[in-house]
């Protein structure tokens, strides 16, 4: 195998994208979530609230990037929650239809990383990689420790 790939003057096809970024749509949602006092011993409960953003649009350039209006006084309201104790989880799900049916993929789901009095960062997450990717797989295990500008994030 290593002789196949390393050491013949032959040039293998490059793998292309089966779709385009435009068929996706991506859904961002807030959740809060506030413990509520339990009895000793059983199992914690939480209250929960969905406040839902809305779909992001795709910027163009060479850069693409997905973004999310934010509706008005939505940022008040998180604030407001975030004081009284509640705690934040961001909720982004991607989306396409394929003929008569939609596949859906859940692509981050993490908590914040760092708030200001207008904005909200969230933690960054890894994309997962395909696992039969060999280098990537070595790459991401070597590495692991680091922050790798090339691994795509959200």
């Amino acid at each position: 195998t290593y002789k196949r790939y390393f050491r013949t003057p032959r040039r293998f096809a490059q793998t292309q994208p089966t779709t385009t970024l435009d068929e996706y749509t991506l859904s961002l949602e807030i959740d809060v979530t506030q413990a509520l006092p339990q009895p000793e011993g059983a199992p914690q409960r939480f209250r929960r609230r969905s406040l839902w953003i809305g779909t992001g649009t795709l910027s163009g350039g060479n850069s693409p990037a997905f973004e999310f209006t934010v509706p008005a006084g939505l940022f008040e309201i998180v604030d407001d929650y975030v004081e009284s104790g509640w705690d934040l989880r961001a909720n982004v799900m991607a989306s396409r239809r394929i003929g008569g049916r939609v596949q859906v993929a859940k692509l981050f789901q993490g908590g914040v990383a760092d708030w200001d009095e207008t904005s909200i960062m969230f933690e960054w997450e890894n994309i997962p990689h395909n696992r039969r990717n060999k280098a990537l797989g070595w790459l991401q295990r070597v590495h692991d420790s680091e922050d790798l500008y090339m691994d795509p994030q959200l």
